[in-house]
């Protein structure tokens, strides 16, 4: 599996799927499983209009295992969310 090249195709055009990803890429990328990176890859496949829904939380996302790559992605974004906000335990004050 090309981690370079999936890393790459993280990157997104839309602003806000960018920022979500960055924190999932800092901490939890590294650590994948060639299959959750062959899925990775497979749901980078979609357009930001489609993958920003499910990575939201607005859209389920229709494969299990895109389903367990997105939960992670949302775990990272708040980490970094509560640590920017000083806020333990997932509390935020947004």
């Amino acid at each position: 599996m090309e981690k370079g090249r999936i890393r790459w195709r993280c990157r997104r055009a839309l602003l806000e799927l960018d920022l979500v990803f960055r924190p999932f890429l800092a901490e939890g990328f590294d650590q994948l499983s060639d299959a959750e990176l062959a899925a990775l890859d497979e749901m980078l496949a979609l357009e930001d209009h489609d993958l920003w829904p499910m990575v939201h939380g607005t859209k389920p996302a229709p494969r299990s295992d895109w389903q367990a790559l997105i939960a992670k992605i949302q775990a990272a974004h708040r980490r970094q969310t509560q640590e920017l906000l000083g806020t333990p335990g997932g509390e935020t004050n947004a």
